[in-house]
């Protein structure tokens, strides 16, 4: 009996890794000397992009890749538990925590069209769990602001955020 209490105890008060949650870092199947995955030096493909809040309006998922690379490169960092990805005029410098990740925030620009004199500035951030050395879940948080004459007839309100779900897997070359 104290037992089960025990147990409904833990799951009340949210102890223990959710194994649905993506993003869980409960469970370090990490393979360092530090318990760290590292992940597979080379290069990546982004097998599957989806959209998770959009309030600005600006994906658009035929160019996923100008908002995280299709493909990247991986490297070893410089540190213990760090790597770089590395592509599509993006590189992140990221720390590996057990089986999660986080990297530091790049900038990067792209015109807004239609022939509006305008540029929306991304601030991205990723972060995300390794699967395995060789698969992970990357979660690009994106906040946009717009810079340029005709950001006031582009419609949406900003600064506001973007944020992404991007499943990746090393070719193995």
């Amino acid at each position: 009996m104290q037992l089960v209490l025990l147990g409904l105890l833990i799951l009340a008060c949210g102890g223990g890794a959710d194994d649905t949650d993506p993003y869980s870092t409960g469970g370090d199947t990490g393979t360092s000397g530090t318990g760290s995955i590292e992940p597979m030096e080379g290069e990546w493909l982004s097998d599957r992009y989806s959209m998770v809040r959009d309030p600005c309006g600006v994906y658009n998922p035929s160019l996923p890749g100008d908002y995280f690379p299709e493909s990247f490169d991986v490297f070893p960092g410089e540190a213990e538990d760090t790597f770089e990805m590395d592509g599509g005029g993006f590189t992140f410098e990221c720390t590996v925590t057990g089986n999660g990740y986080g990297c530091a925030t790049v900038e990067s620009t792209l015109p807004v069209g239609y022939g509006m004199s305008a540029t929306f500035v991304f601030q991205t951030t990723v972060t995300g769990v390794f699967q395995a050395e060789d698969r992970m879940i990357a979660k690009p948080n994106l906040d946009i602001t717009c810079n340029g004459v005709d950001c006031g007839g582009v419609p949406a309100e900003f600064p506001c955020e973007m944020v992404l779900d991007v499943e990746a897997s090393a070719t193995g070359m």
